[in-house]
């Protein structure tokens, strides 16, 4: 005999009548009373898992019916640069580059004269 605890139509617990880590214990003294009433006898030939649900039409208990959520689209990639597009966005990033190392080397021409002048009135 196996016993069912059932919670809102749904089986949360399936205790077998004698416990292979306590036997000769009865379920009485296994369980409370309060427990041990809330529970449905069954054979144990029954075919039931954690989580089947009661039909209260027929009061069979049946397995649980899984929904399907509906597939989500995949996101829309925006769309991949032409070779043109690219080239052109490579050759504005060169030209900033270009610009960018020419005032570095002026900067570096001016503050090299810089010390040289210093140096002089220093040393003299």
């Amino acid at each position: 005999m196996l016993y069912l605890k059932v919670s809102n139509g749904v089986i949360v617990d399936i205790i077998p009548e004698e416990n292979p880590a306590m036997p000769g214990v009865p379920l009485s003294q296994r369980f409370p009373a309060h427990y041990l009433a809330g529970l449905v006898a069954i054979s144990e030939d029954s075919d039931v898992l954690l989580g089947w649900k009661l039909n209260t039409e027929t009061g069979a208990f049946e397995p649980p019916i899984l929904e399907t959520l509906p597939e989500e689209p995949e996101p829309e990639l925006p769309p991949s640069p032409t070779m043109r597009e690219r080239l052109e966005a490579v050759e504005a990033e060169n030209a900033k580059l270009k610009n960018s190392l020419s005032a570095t080397v002026q900067s570096n021409a001016f503050l090299e004269e810089c010390i040289v002048e210093m140096a002089q009135v220093i040393y003299g």
